[in-house]
């Protein structure tokens, strides 16, 4: 978790952050933090990155006050009884821009929803001079920070109200320092091993630990989330198996997100009667679950409402039978598919990728080609999307009638060996009670791991932070 940072802000002008790794703010505003001037302002902006540079979009931003006695840091409160964070509504900022509403502790004075470039604004009569505290929240990531922000006067005028400042950068981790008071919350993670995709690659190189120089992760260096055995490939014993993890419901609940790779040796218990019962009351009761490619029957079975597989019958209310039909995808393929959502879109433009096609320069990539383009995207909008392996499994489309209805992020024209090219759903999710599935039927890039991203593991990146 260590390697996990969130900045805030974009540049000076008022941050004293009682916090790890705010001596920056704390030594340039001195000064006005001496001087005890207090009064309010009218706006301050900053800004909300991953560990790569890369913006939060989506993120929401709350700056609140204690309103009674003792520690001024405020805590968010719309938390699960396991502790994982939890929806209590969407809130709509001024711009139209979308975010989880949040409930905290104390009283609220302005909040925003960060745009496709990470930014917010806060806008009021914001206090100056005094402690409050920032909460952040993207999906199932969090903090809470005490601040004070500098009263500034540049125009001269004696008056505060009509000024904006900005919150400068911090990088914070989640030790916070000796004696801070803040609280950082990285999502407890589980990641399945599968023999055809490494989400745990993408994971490494947002900060989460380490790849190797060909952009493989490195067990041998720390990282942030706990690796559970799904295909035998973890030797040291002292690894979880995943049929363990599905047999038991307390520890599924330990985690906010449990990733399941493609291509893992336990299938075949997606049919399982208990863990049929798991998944449901994990996802229910506020666990996330992402799944991949053929390991879409641990989605299909337990919530056969989800998406309509392809082949197995179209019931909405009946899980699909026989298993494993829709691995019918050709491989090889690439498509330039479509992002049905704007602000993904958005952000993907604002992210730097590969320079190539992962079909074409997998292994010609020079050093100067690692995340050498700017925007993920191509001129006409598309993101390409390829290393497709054979029998990839197909979705047909949503069920009608079903609510909520599933969110298709990204959809594609493609080839599966039943028919000729379709137009089918590539990246979906849904939210089930307090918790929500995501499925992709494309990897990581499986077989051409780089130290760089792809734009398809830009696409599960930004999906990383929302689930």
């Amino acid at each position: 978790m260590k390697n996990f940072k969130i900045v805030l802000g974009l540049l000076s002008l008022g941050l004293i952050l009682n916090c790890g790794g705010g001596s920056s703010g704390s030594n340039n505003n001195t000064n006005a933090s001496e001087s005890g001037t207090t009064g309010t302002v009218a706006q301050t902006t900053g800004s909300v990155t991953a560990a790569d540079g890369s913006p939060i979009a989506g993120a929401t931003v709350v700056l609140s006050q204690n309103s009674g006695a003792g520690s001024s840091l405020v805590k968010i409160a719309n938390r699960d009884s396991f502790g994982r964070l939890i929806r209590v509504g969407e809130l709509v900022d001024d711009e139209s821009e979308t975010c989880d509403d949040i409930t905290v502790s104390g009283t609220v004075i302005a909040e925003d929803c960060t745009d496709a470039e990470g930014l917010y604004s806060l806008i009021g009569d914001i206090p100056c001079g005094t402690p409050l505290t920032i909460n952040i929240v993207r999906g199932s990531f969090s903090l809470s920070a005490t601040i004070t922000i500098a009263c500034s006067d540049s125009d001269g005028d004696g008056d505060f109200a009509d000024e904006i400042t900005s919150i400068e950068p911090i990088a914070l981790s989640d030790d916070c320092g000796d004696g801070a008071d803040c609280d950082f919350d990285i999502a407890n993670m589980a990641v399945v091993t599968g023999d055809y995709d490494e989400i745990e690659n993408v994971l490494a190189k947002l900060g989460y630990g380490s790849v190797d120089a060909y952009g493989s992760f490195d067990p041998d260096q720390p990282f942030s989330f706990t690796l559970i055995d799904g295909n035998g490939s973890l030797d040291d014993a002292a690894y979880e198996n995943f049929d363990d993890l599905l047999n038991d419901l307390d520890r599924m609940n330990e985690f906010d997100i449990i990733f399941i790779n493609c291509g893992n040796d336990f299938e075949s218990l997606s049919t399982d009667p208990t863990v049929l019962a798991n998944l449901q009351s994990y996802v229910e009761n506020g666990g996330k679950l992402y799944v991949t490619d053929w390991s879409y029957m641990f989605l299909e079975q337990p919530f056969p409402s989800f998406m309509d597989f392809l082949g197995g019958g179209s019931d909405a209310s009946v899980a699909e039978t026989p298993i494993y039909e829709a691995k019918d995808g050709v491989g090889g393929i690439e498509t330039n598919a479509t992002v049905n959502d704007t602000t993904m879109a958005t952000w993907l433009d604002g992210v730097r990728v590969n320079t190539g096609d992962i079909e074409t320069d997998c292994y010609l990539l020079e050093e100067s080609d690692v995340n050498g383009t700017l925007g993920a995207r191509n001129a006409d909008g598309t993101v390409t999307i390829g290393d497709f392996l054979s029998a990839w499994v197909v979705m047909e489309g949503t069920h009608s009638g079903v609510t909520p209805a599933p969110t298709v992020w990204i959809e594609g024209i493609i080839s599966h060996y039943g028919a000729s090219d379709v137009n089918a759903p590539l990246t979906v999710s849904q939210d089930r009670g307090l918790g929500r599935v995501l499925y992709s039927s494309y990897h990581t890039a499986h077989s051409c791991p780089t130290q760089g991203f792809w734009p398809q593991e830009r696409i599960l990146q930004f999906l990383v932070f929302g689930i």
